[in-house]
Protein backbone atom coordinates (compact mmCIF):
# COMPACT_ATOMS: atom_id res chain seq x y z
CA UNK A 1 0.00 0.00 0.00
CA UNK A 2 2.48 2.60 1.15
CA UNK A 3 4.19 1.60 -2.65
CA UNK A 4 1.00 2.51 -4.29
CA UNK A 5 0.38 5.84 -2.54
CA UNK A 6 3.89 7.08 -3.31
CA UNK A 7 3.77 6.53 -6.91
CA UNK A 8 0.71 8.34 -6.92
CA UNK A 9 1.56 11.14 -4.96
CA UNK A 10 4.86 11.28 -7.47
CA UNK A 11 2.09 11.16 -10.75
CA UNK A 12 0.05 13.98 -9.21
CA UNK A 13 3.22 16.27 -8.44
CA UNK A 14 3.90 15.96 -12.38
CA UNK A 15 0.64 16.44 -13.47
CA UNK A 16 0.67 19.29 -11.34
CA UNK A 17 3.65 21.11 -12.46
CA UNK A 18 2.41 20.38 -16.02
CA UNK A 19 -1.27 22.42 -14.98
CA UNK A 20 0.96 25.04 -13.45
CA UNK A 21 3.06 25.93 -16.62
CA UNK A 22 -0.15 25.29 -18.35
CA UNK A 23 -1.86 28.30 -16.86
CA UNK A 24 1.53 30.24 -16.48
CA UNK A 25 1.44 29.99 -20.13
CA UNK A 26 -2.77 31.33 -20.47
CA UNK A 27 -2.00 34.08 -18.34
CA UNK A 28 0.97 35.16 -19.70
CA UNK A 29 -0.47 35.13 -23.58
CA UNK A 30 -3.49 37.28 -22.11
CA UNK A 31 -1.11 40.13 -20.71
CA UNK A 32 0.66 40.26 -24.01
CA UNK A 33 -1.78 39.95 -26.24
CA UNK A 34 -2.26 43.87 -27.97
CA UNK A 35 -0.03 46.62 -29.51
CA UNK A 36 3.18 47.04 -28.28
CA UNK A 37 5.96 49.98 -28.99
CA UNK A 38 9.63 48.75 -29.66
CA UNK A 39 11.55 51.47 -27.39
CA UNK A 40 15.02 50.05 -27.79
CA UNK A 41 17.12 47.23 -29.16
CA UNK A 42 20.50 46.76 -27.22
CA UNK A 43 22.95 43.90 -26.84
CA UNK A 44 25.70 42.06 -28.51
CA UNK A 45 29.46 42.40 -27.72
CA UNK A 46 29.97 45.64 -29.59
CA UNK A 47 27.37 47.34 -27.19
CA UNK A 48 24.78 48.50 -30.05
CA UNK A 49 21.69 50.54 -28.66
CA UNK A 50 19.23 52.02 -31.13
CA UNK A 51 15.99 53.76 -29.68
CA UNK A 52 12.74 54.28 -31.37
CA UNK A 53 10.05 56.61 -31.33
CA UNK A 54 6.70 55.34 -30.53
CA UNK A 55 5.12 54.03 -33.51
CA UNK A 56 8.27 53.65 -35.71
CA UNK A 57 8.01 49.47 -35.04
CA UNK A 58 4.59 48.13 -33.33
CA UNK A 59 4.45 44.64 -32.32
CA UNK A 60 0.44 43.48 -32.24
CA UNK A 61 -0.15 40.23 -30.30
CA UNK A 62 -3.37 38.34 -31.21
CA UNK A 63 -4.02 35.90 -28.67
CA UNK A 64 -7.21 34.10 -30.72
CA UNK A 65 -5.16 33.37 -33.47
CA UNK A 66 -1.68 33.62 -32.15
CA UNK A 67 -0.54 35.87 -34.80
CA UNK A 68 1.91 38.14 -34.29
CA UNK A 69 2.67 41.33 -36.80
CA UNK A 70 5.59 43.37 -36.76
CA UNK A 71 4.69 46.83 -38.52
CA UNK A 72 7.30 49.17 -39.50
CA UNK A 73 7.01 53.31 -39.86
CA UNK A 74 7.84 54.44 -43.62
CA UNK A 75 11.75 55.46 -43.55
CA UNK A 76 12.71 53.19 -40.58
CA UNK A 77 15.02 50.75 -41.34
CA UNK A 78 14.25 47.88 -39.34
CA UNK A 79 16.13 45.41 -37.24
CA UNK A 80 13.55 43.35 -37.26
CA UNK A 81 11.88 41.75 -40.39
CA UNK A 82 7.98 42.99 -40.43
CA UNK A 83 5.50 40.56 -41.25
CA UNK A 84 2.91 38.38 -40.01
CA UNK A 85 3.97 35.32 -37.64
CA UNK A 86 2.69 33.06 -35.87
CA UNK A 87 4.26 32.92 -32.54
CA UNK A 88 3.43 30.65 -28.83
CA UNK A 89 5.07 30.92 -25.40
CA UNK A 90 6.93 27.93 -23.79
CA UNK A 91 6.87 27.68 -20.18
CA UNK A 92 10.33 25.90 -18.87
CA UNK A 93 11.93 26.15 -15.49
CA UNK A 94 9.05 29.10 -14.22
CA UNK A 95 10.47 31.38 -17.01
CA UNK A 96 8.49 32.03 -20.20
CA UNK A 97 10.22 31.97 -24.13
CA UNK A 98 8.90 33.29 -27.13
CA UNK A 99 8.08 31.11 -30.15
CA UNK A 100 7.78 33.13 -33.40
CA UNK A 101 7.66 30.61 -36.15
CA UNK A 102 8.45 28.05 -33.81
CA UNK A 103 12.06 29.55 -33.52
CA UNK A 104 12.73 30.57 -29.84
CA UNK A 105 13.37 34.05 -29.44
CA UNK A 106 14.65 34.69 -25.80
CA UNK A 107 13.13 34.74 -22.20
CA UNK A 108 10.23 37.35 -22.13
CA UNK A 109 9.76 39.52 -19.23
CA UNK A 110 6.71 41.57 -18.54
CA UNK A 111 6.70 44.34 -15.71
CA UNK A 112 3.38 46.57 -16.21
CA UNK A 113 3.20 48.41 -19.18
CA UNK A 114 6.90 47.37 -20.14
CA UNK A 115 7.92 43.90 -21.81
CA UNK A 116 11.67 43.01 -22.88
CA UNK A 117 12.85 40.11 -24.87
CA UNK A 118 16.11 39.06 -23.83
CA UNK A 119 18.34 37.29 -26.31
CA UNK A 120 20.52 35.97 -23.92
CA UNK A 121 18.51 34.20 -21.85
CA UNK A 122 17.10 30.89 -23.28
CA UNK A 123 15.21 27.46 -22.87
CA UNK A 124 18.50 25.79 -22.82
CA UNK A 125 20.92 27.88 -21.47
CA UNK A 126 22.48 31.59 -21.56
CA UNK A 127 24.36 33.33 -24.06
CA UNK A 128 26.78 36.03 -23.85
CA UNK A 129 26.40 37.99 -27.96
CA UNK A 130 22.46 38.80 -27.81
CA UNK A 131 20.40 41.10 -28.45
CA UNK A 132 17.35 43.02 -25.77
CA UNK A 133 14.65 44.32 -26.87
CA UNK A 134 12.15 46.60 -24.40
CA UNK A 135 8.98 47.18 -26.01
CA UNK A 136 6.12 49.62 -23.72
CA UNK A 137 2.14 50.21 -24.44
Amino acid sequence: MSLVFLTNTSISCNTNDEDVDALAKVVFLREIEGLWNVDTISGRIAGITENFNEGDIIWNFEQATRTLTIDVADGIEPPLVPGMFTYDILQSDGRSFLLINDLEQGQLLLSGSNLEIDQSSMSEGQFTDAFQINFSR
